[in-house]
This record gives structure tokens, sequence and C-alpha cells, in this order.
């Protein structure tokens, strides 16, 4: 399959910070530009079964965004709509589920939670976390495997949905 990732095109940025990036994709031979702008940050882009390209994006605008792509053609083929303000880490399933950690305020206190196709809660997953990021569901689908705690000492966790327990990893 194709490998989509972040490229940082040459742009003027203050000392300090990092220059825009833009979403590109990989089909084993060459690099095709998205020209989709996520802010400074790491942007997670995955596409979904239904073809949406999922991505974070920071800034004034932060959260989760979604935008039509054309997996054959390898293009964009509509507008870009937000899905969860504030979201971040995200993960999809093979059928479609998205998960994502919530961010709270200004705390790096996090919440995972499950939203149906158009952006609206339905469920949290386990209990709000210090640092909690990374949330990856495990390909049977049942279990979630996170990291939390302070950043330089986090810790993996597994959550087992059927059973709603954690385990350090």
């Amino acid at each position: 399959g194709d490998l989509l990732y972040l490229i940082h095109w040459k742009a003027r940025a203050e000392p300090g910070e990092r220059p825009p990036a833009f979403l590109a994709v990989h089909d084993g031979v060459r690099e095709i530009p998205l020209s989709i702008d996520v802010g400074g940050t790491d942007a997670w882009p995955t596409v979904t079964p239904e073809g949406l390209l999922l991505f974070l994006r920071e800034g004034d605008n932060a959260g989760i965004w979604a935008v039509p792509y054309d997996v054959r053609e390898r293009r964009v083929s509509g507008e870009e709509f937000r899905v969860a303000p504030g979201g971040a880490s995200l993960s999809a399933s093979a059928e479609g589920s998205l998960l994502y950690v919530q961010r709270e305020g200004t705390e790096a206190v996090n919440e995972m939670a499950w939203v149906d196709r158009t952006g609206r809660t339905i469920g949290v997953v386990g209990s709000s976390r210090a640092g909690l990021s990374g949330p990856t569901l495990s390909p049977d689908g049942r279990r979630i495997a996170f990291a939390a705690g302070p950043p330089k000492n986090r810790d993996i966790w597994v959550h087992d949905l059927g059973r709603g327990t954690e385990t350090l990893a």
C-alpha cells in the first residue's frame, strides 16, 4: 500500500519554530504532495475504508480533520472538514471506527473517545490520564495500546475493551 507521511516544505519560520508541515503520499516510486497544511505537528495521517483521509492539525483550527481522498488517483477529492475539535493521536480500524484522544483544556490530562461518522462522541474508553497519547487498536479490535504518564517517564498500557481493564504492558 501507499505510505502517507508529513513533509516540511521550505518556508520562513521564526527561530526555534518548525516550518509548516504538509501531507504527502509515497506510492513506492514517487512523492506526491497533497497540499494539506497541518500546521507544525505530527499529523498521524490515515485513510479510512470509506475513502476519508484523517489527519491532525494544530493552531487556530486544531483537532482531527478529514478530507475525501481518492485512493486510486492518490489525490484529495473534496473539501476538508473538522471531525473532532481538540482531538489528537488518532487510530482508525479496518471497518471505519475512529478512536482518538480528547484534549481537555490546557491540562495534559486526556481521554480516549469513540466517535461516529458525523464526529459525535458515542463513548469514552477508560479513564482520563495525564499524558495519554498514541492509542492504537489491535488488529482484532479487542484491545487498545496507549502511552500515559509524564513526558520523560511514559508507560505503555493495554486496555481490554471486553473486560474494561487496563494493564501495564
